[in-house]
């Protein structure tokens, strides 16, 4: 343990009949609690500032959130002067710059791509220089402030939107209720939409609107992710909100309080990117400051958020992530890139009573499993091994439940841990068997091809195949941990990880036109000549921007659904020619569909069907649908697409490279059975 441990960390927030401010601060200072048990740090909560510097005679050092006053900075500064220990300050709430206290590190939310991202959001919802009235704070409010919404907003809008006015609320509700009273009494020039940098003053505009009865539609945008804001979001007074989440922020300013304790270096300044909330995903992105404490531990699974994070390995008592056992509601999953001899420790930490190594009967797999067996029984852990037979064709209701008995035979427990090794369709089967035994044990990831590491052991998703299509039984269950060693694809065949590298184009096309001109440009040296940097950069970029959407909206309900671009009509491919194309290849037709639907309903231009098939042709993806399947084929499986109930043959489409088409906030695009047939015709 650490010299600092027996004495106290003091976290101070604001006066405790603060209540709008608790909502927030209430769930920073859980985020604090549950990494101070997990590190064994000491902690002491503290209200307000009016504290004499005696009470701090064993500080270990502070984490405080400021609240504006001459109090706080003197406090904070007598502090730093006498003790010279670990200041972090987290969010700011300071009106003048000269009462900023001194501080070693800052978390707090990042405002400007809040403002950014709201601003590309209702850019969704208007025309070309519609007309914008701000509800800013205050003007002269520079420091790390909500001003920077208003500047992230205003990069954003460029000249597509224009700002006909700024109305600065000064963070007093009578007043920008006042302004805007004034405003719209007076003008004729109404604006198309009002962007308010939080939510209160967002709903403090809808009350005016609706007392002064004004008949245009004027579209509200929130800000903080609020209670106030979450309600008005559901009863649709706004259209969306950018969420913090506080749970999280604390839990990284004890992390940053530890690493300065330990004299690790840190950053001076941390500005943490968050959700934007819609209406879309209200139900699944929330803190738990207005939900009872006590019941959070029963809040349904499908309602918990999900957050995945690529992960340092450490063998120290101080792991940069603990696995998703040690906090189950949080349901943070940490990915390691690191090689497979790392296992041992990261197993030791979920202490299980005996580990299931499973995977397909491939042969490199069966190879794989003894020398893992060997391995791990050699490092005094209980474990065995199981098996299913290998392919698409059996990855089957039958094949699960055969794997689930043969587990069940060696005498498992609710605290055992199956080791799911392979590419996606052991990942798949062994994921979905550890979700339904016992209703639930734990499991670890350990992906040996490209496919499963970039894409199918993320996102929590496990399944298995009906006649009626792909993935049609299956759930959402997370792993402990992904260990993801990059060696595995030395011995992978070259049309393995083709396959891989469609669902990397995917997010390529998708998310970042620099990472699609990556792989083009250096197709050649990754199968070819499988430059192990080259495949190393791929895929850390390819989980990076698979989380950045993932983290966002888990559970695929709006901007999440990038990450089946393609796979609507590239799973009904897949399953009309009886897994004979393997996903990759189904997909990269898939993508090259929905190139052709986005330039046939005038979204792009034809230069991005040139886009798909020059990346595909470099890699030795298909372009033209195998002979042996019909159009009829391919839109009869679409009737069973997991989209489908939503909105009738909906599409992810694009309007650029890296950007995708959403249409007033919703990213699917319900497209006519006849421009699909169409659209299928050409690529016969």
């Amino acid at each position: 343990m650490p010299a600092y441990n027996p004495k106290t960390l003091f976290v101070i927030t604001v006066h405790s009949q603060n209540y709008r401010n608790n909502l927030f601060f209430d769930e920073v200072r859980r985020g604090i609690n549950i990494e101070a048990n997990l590190s064994g740090v000491n902690v002491e909560f503290l209200f307000g500032f009016n504290h004499k510097l005696a009470t701090f005679e064993r500080a270990a050092g502070i984490i405080f959130a400021p609240d504006g006053s001459t109090a706080c900075y003197q406090l904070i500064s007598g502090f730093k002067k006498q003790k010279k220990l670990p200041i972090v300050q987290i969010d700011n709430q300071i009106y003048d710059k000269k009462l900023a206290p001194p501080f070693d590190a800052f978390l707090g939310t990042d405002n400007f791509h809040g403002g950014k991202t709201t601003c590309e959001y209702l850019k969704s919802y208007l025309q070309k220089n519609s007309k914008i009235l701000v509800i800013a704070g205050n003007r002269n409010l520079n420091f790390l402030s909500y001003n920077e919404r208003l500047e992230g907003f205003k990069k954003e809008a460029g000249k597509y939107l224009k700002i006909i006015k700024i109305i600065y609320g000064e963070f007093d509700h009578h007043k920008t209720y006042t302004e805007l009273h004034r405003y719209f009494s007076k003008t004729k020039d109404l604006p198309d939409a009002i962007f308010s940098f939080n939510d209160d003053s967002a709903i403090v505009a809808r009350k005016v609107l609706d007392e002064l009865t004004i008949n245009k539609n004027i579209i509200i945008t929130g800000f903080d992710g609020s209670a106030s804001g979450r309600a008005a979001l559901s009863k649709e007074q706004i259209i969306c909100s950018y969420d913090q989440d506080p749970e999280i922020l604390g839990r990284m300013a004890l992390q940053t309080f530890i690493a300065l304790a330990d004299k690790r270096k840190q950053k001076k300044i941390t500005l943490l990117k968050s959700t934007l909330l819609t209406k879309k995903n209200i139900g699944n992105t929330f803190y738990s400051g207005v939900i009872n404490f006590l019941d959070r531990t029963l809040t349904p699974l499908s309602f918990r958020k999900r957050r995945y994070v690529i992960s340092s390995f450490t063998s120290s008592s101080f792991p940069v992530q603990k696995s998703l056992f040690e906090y189950k509601n949080e349901l943070t999953c940490p990915i390691y890139l690191s090689n497979k001899n790392n296992l041992v420790p990261l197993l030791e930490q979920i202490a299980a009573d005996k580990f299931i190594v499973v995977s397909d009967n491939d042969r490199f797999l069966k190879t794989e499993r003894k020398k893992l067996h060997k391995i791990l029984k050699r490092n005094g852990l209980n474990v065995e091994v199981a098996g299913f037979p290998a392919g698409e064709k059996n990855k089957t209701p039958k094949t699960l439940v055969d794997l689930i008995e043969a587990i069940l035979k060696k005498k498992v427990t609710k605290k055992s841990c199956l080791i799911v090794l392979g590419g996606g369709i052991s990942g798949n089967v062994g994921g979905f068997a550890a979700s339904i035994i016992y209703r639930g044990i734990r499991f670890v990831h350990l992906p040996t091809t490209l496919m499963h590491m970039v894409d199918s052991s993320t996102g929590g998703k496990q399944a298995v195949d009906s006649k009626y299509g792909k993935n049609a039984i299956g759930n959402f269950f997370e792993p402990e941990f992904i260990l993801i060693d990059h060696k595995y694809l030395i011995s992978l065949p070259v049309k393995e990880l083709k396959n891989g590298l469609a669902e990397c184009i995917k997010h390529a096309l998708c998310q970042d036109k620099n990472f699609y001109n990556f792989i083009l440009s250096n197709a050649s040296q990754l199968l070819v000549s499988r430059s192990e940097n080259k495949w190393k950069k791929v895929i850390k970029k390819s989980i990076e921007l698979k989380l950045a959407v993932l983290n966002k909206d888990s559970y695929e309900l709006n901007e999440g659904m990038i990450l089946v671009y393609g796979h609507t009509i590239g799973n009904a491919i897949e399953s009309a020619t009886k897994f004979t194309l393997n996903h990759g290849e189904a997909i990269a037709l898939g993508m090259l569909a929905a190139a052709k639907i986005s330039v046939k309903m005038g979204l792009a231009d034809e230069l991005m069907i040139k886009q798909h098939e020059k990346i595909f042709r470099a890699v030795g993806l298909p372009i033209k649908l195998p002979k042996t399947i019909s159009i009829d084929q391919i839109v009869n499986y679409l009737k069973f697409d997991k989209k489908y109930v939503d909105k009738p043959l909906s599409f992810i489409l694009l309007r650029d490279l890296g950007k995708i088409y959403i249409n007033k906030g919703v990213a699917p695009t319900e497209v006519s059975v006849k421009t699909i047939k169409s659209v299928i015709e050409s690529m016969s």
